[in-house]
């Protein structure tokens, strides 16, 4: 008889908690083992899952500090010892029949235990309940390979709607990103999990309840803006690692990430979108340059999308924050907060950085980033034309910026001078095809000198 180990994770959600419990023990299915993580939650959760682990035995309760969405998922995962690990999020719910449905799915299969099962879900508000039928029907039902089907890659990575095979997680080690206080971790192991089966089975009855309308599920920190940028580099690392890199899952990687940073910049409000704007023409560019950029691995508004976003960088960042070149209401928000830890967050990503300017204003920028524990970034300053009065600052090289040309992709370069001067070299980078150039404008020289 096959076992689902279900993992919930649980971080201050005492208001859904017990709707979620009761979904999961009321099961039509009972050979369940439910595991369930308090990842040092402040509110009740903690002594309600006691309470439950008390009236049924299959509840495994663990308290632990906070450490994080990946590290719990990666501690129930080492946990589980069910033929199949599931994933219940603990502000959503399941339908009654859901681990029938995935158990009667396994036996009937002409595998003895496919390496995942998909269902669709229901998106639930306050308001509604919308079916999301993910896959088209000749996809359903039967055994598939993942990768024969490019637009497996297209659909929400929804990691909770589904379960895997307990030997297949363990032998391709797919884990999630453990970063303490990321968000957006569920992004790498799909992808990685989709990259290494060989054996799926996707049924498009909805079985899984998402709940869209909790607000304390968002993310609006400028020091997160960039997690999905590290959940990338963990799809690429995993690739390279288990010899993956073929020319499907190359092609397909690239619509992922285009997929992921475009449903991340939607989500950041207008003061971060920014610095999330920069990080994506850089990446964007990258994968143009693929030899694998081939519209077979799009959806075609993806692709339409971004051949437009590739013609005209600027204009697609205008066109999506109109509001900015209007009215400064701003001024009456947490703006500034948000996009001085944005832009801390990008620059503290960045391996050589180069101030532009070597007078009083580039010296105040330097001043600035002393402070930071990401200061040994700053590889110097940069001049239009070199003065031996600035040969070096504060023991930092002053160099003429065309030096810098033949390692233009592998810097970033900060515009600090005066605004009125900032036009003319702002056009001076880009004909020497300088890419990842910021500027330091009002909001950041006020929340700098806050901090000198």
């Amino acid at each position: 008889m096959i076992k689902f180990s279900i993992i919930v994770p649980v971080y201050n959600v005492s208001t859904y908690l017990s709707q979620c419990i009761e979904s999961i023990i009321c099961q039509t299915y009972q050979n369940l083992e439910i595991i369930c993580i308090d990842d040092g939650s402040t509110d009740a959760s903690g002594e309600i899952l006691d309470n439950y682990a008390q009236q049924d035995k299959r509840i495994k309760v663990i308290h632990k500090k906070n450490t994080g969405y990946g590290d719990t998922i990666n501690l129930g995962i080492s946990m589980a010892n069910g033929d199949y690990v599931g994933i219940v999020e603990s502000d959503d719910y399941i339908a009654l029949n859901m681990y029938q449905n995935f158990a009667e799915i396994v036996t009937a299969s002409d595998y003895e235990q496919p390496e995942l099962i998909k269902s669709s879900f229901y998106k639930v508000s306050k308001y509604e309940c919308v079916q999301q039928e993910l896959f088209d029907i000749e996809m359903c039902g039967r055994v598939i390979h993942p990768q024969e089907y490019a637009r497996l890659f297209w659909i929400p990575c929804s990691i909770w709607s589904a379960v895997y095979q307990k030997d297949f997680l363990t032998q391709h080690n797919i884990r999630c990103l453990e970063t303490p206080g990321a968000s957006y971790q569920d992004t790498s192991f799909w992808f990685k999990a989709l990259s290494a089966a060989k054996t799926m089975i996707l049924t498009n009855e909805s079985l899984y309840f998402y709940r869209v309308d909790n607000m304390g599920s968002s993310i609006n920190s400028g020091m997160k803006v960039f997690c999905v940028c590290d959940e990338i580099k963990e799809i690429e690392r995993f690739m390279t690692k288990h010899k993956l890199a073929t020319p499907f899952l190359e092609g397909v990687k690239n619509s992922y990430i285009y997929k992921t940073y475009i449903w991340n910049y939607y989500r950041l409000h207008n003061a971060l979108k920014s610095a999330f704007w920069v990080e994506m023409c850089k990446e964007f560019t990258k994968i143009q340059q693929s030899p694998r950029f081939e519209k077979c691995y799009w959806k075609d508004d993806d692709w339409n999308n971004i051949s437009d976003f590739l013609a005209d960088p600027e204009r697609f960042f205008w066109s999506s924050v109109p509001e900015m070149k209007k009215l400064n209401l701003d001024q009456y928000t947490s703006k500034e907060l948000v996009y001085s830890e944005s832009i801390q967050a990008y620059l503290s990503r960045q391996n050589n950085i180069v101030i532009y300017g070597a007078g009083v204003y580039g010296r105040q920028v330097w001043k600035y980033i002393k402070n930071q524990e990401w200061n040994d970034r700053v590889i110097g300053f940069a001049v239009t034309k070199h003065s031996e009065q600035f040969e070096k600052i504060d023991g930092k090289r002053v160099y003429e910026i065309e030096e810098l040309v033949k390692d233009k992709d592998m810097i970033t370069v900060i515009v600090a001078v005066k605004e009125t001067s900032q036009l003319a070299i702002l056009k001076y980078l880009r004909v020497l095809q300088f890419t990842n150039v910021l500027r330091v404008d009002d909001v950041f020289w006020k929340q700098m000198r806050l901090c000198l």
